[in-house]
Order: C-alpha cells, then structure tokens, then sequence
C-alpha cells in the first residue's frame, strides 16, 4: 500500500492565525507611522527581543526532529480519537487549532474531567521544561504522559503500539520515517514503538510556530536602519519605549519569547 503524501501538517494553525495578523498588520499600517528617535541604548534593548522565528535548533534526545515526514505520522496521530479507551479522545480534543492549540476550558476533559486547563502548544518546542510540574524535560517523553493517564487518553503503551501496528496507513508512515516495521512482541518492541511514535508526534508539534508580529516586522527593520519599510502605530512605539525603559519590563520579559 503506499503512503498518502500530502501533508497539511500545521496549515490549520496557521489559517487561524493569519487572519489575526493581517488584522494587525492593518491596523499599523492605517495608523501614524512616523518614528521616533531611538538611541543607541534603546535600539540595542530592542534588538535582544528577537529575531522572530529564533533559529532552527533540532532536539538532540529526538533523532527525527525536524523530519517533515515524521512530523506527517505525528500530525495524524494528534487527531486520531482512537487512541483513547472510549475512542473519542486525541490530542487535538484538548489542542483545538482553532482555540490556539488550547480548549478554551477552564478545566479540560478527558476520560475524565481533569484538575487542570490545557495549555497551548504554539511555540512548545522552544520551551525546555514540559507539563505543569515540568515533570518532562523533552517533548516527545512528554507526549507519553498524557497516552497513558487513566483521566485523559487512557490507555497503555502496548495499545498504542498496536494501534501503529495494525493500521496499514501508519504502518507505512512509521517504515518510511523509521527504517523498521513497528513491534508489539515484546516489552522492548513495544517501548520502542511508542517512543518513535512519541518522537513523531513531538517533531509535529514543533511545526507550531506563530508567525512574526507587527513588532518583529519593526525590530528586524529596525535592524537594517529601514524603518520605512516597517510602517509601526506611533502609540506602539512609545509603549515599547516604556517597556524597554522606565517601565522595567524586561527584567522579566526579554529575549525572542519576551
């Protein structure tokens, strides 16, 4: 059987994002758009928030980061609700693109109602700690712990292994990215099938990077002294002026993820 080739992969985040920044990009470019005079200080305490996106770093415990065709595998296993006991949970049911890769829920729902909200996946991959107890510290061992929680998915590592293994689809995915068929036969197939499979999943969710600002658009032409070509609100400007200044802010807020 051969693979399905076409790949969305992050398409659906980044349609629900764009009309939000092109909204803004409207409103900078209808706004007031002459500059103030930054000195030197300023324009270097500007600099150091980026650029947007930060460098392309590949996660070194995941051998398939940054593989587009196992990031294909992840994103298919992200929306698959069959990887849940009752079939109807997946990752996407507390990652809705729509809500930002979040639910919206004060309390979001698994199996079972849980005791926390779903936090979003956009920009993960830049994150070096992963849960609420930072109980992970890389993304694909994170994407296990939902998997196997009795309140979320609610299944173990041999059923999810199984599920790989027994659709021809994600079989095909699995070869094609893995170089191996996926194994249930023993305890050590079936962690190792999981872990690829967790190590697919993670490679699509670092595809979920938000696009740059109206404000990165002004640093990086800020950058090449071409403020003409970054038309940004005056009245944003003399907020970054403060936030960069008097303000304080950036003693805690600073860097590209400011």
């Amino acid at each position: 059987m051969q693979c399905l080739e076409k790949s969305y992969l992050a398409s659906v985040f980044k349609a629900c994002i764009a009309g939000s920044a092109l909204l803004l990009a409207l409103q900078a470019s209808t706004q007031e758009s002459t500059n103030l005079n930054w000195s030197d200080a300023e324009r270097r305490a500007i600099l150091a928030h980026g650029p947007w996106p930060m460098p392309w770093r590949a996660d070194p415990s995941n051998r398939v980061s940054g593989n587009l065709e196992a990031a294909a595998l992840g994103q298919r296993l992200f929306f698959d609700g069959r990887l849940s006991a009752n079939g109807k949970v997946a990752c996407v049911t507390c990652h809705h693109p729509p809500q930002l890769f979040t639910d919206a829920r004060a309390v979001s729902q698994g199996i079972t109602k849980l005791d926390r909200n779903a936090p979003s996946l956009i920009n993960i991959r830049y994150h070096r700690w992963f849960g609420i107890d930072g109980g992970s510290d890389s993304l694909w061992s994170h994407a296990l712990r939902p998997l196997t929680d009795v309140r979320e998915h609610g299944i173990t590592l041999e059923q999810f292994a199984a599920h790989i293994a027994r659709d021809a689809q994600l079989v095909c995915r699995y070869r094609k990215v893995f170089g191996r068929e996926p194994g249930t036969a023993n305890e050590a197939a079936i962690d190792q099938t999981s872990a690829d499979a967790a190590k697919a999943l993670a490679a699509f969710q670092e595809t979920l990077v938000s696009p740059p600002t109206p404000f990165d658009t002004f640093r990086d032409a800020l950058a090449r002294n071409d403020l003409s070509a970054a038309p940004y609100p005056i009245a944003a400007q003399r907020g970054l002026r403060t936030f960069i200044g008097k303000g304080q802010c950036t003693l805690c807020h600073t860097g590209p993820l400011f």
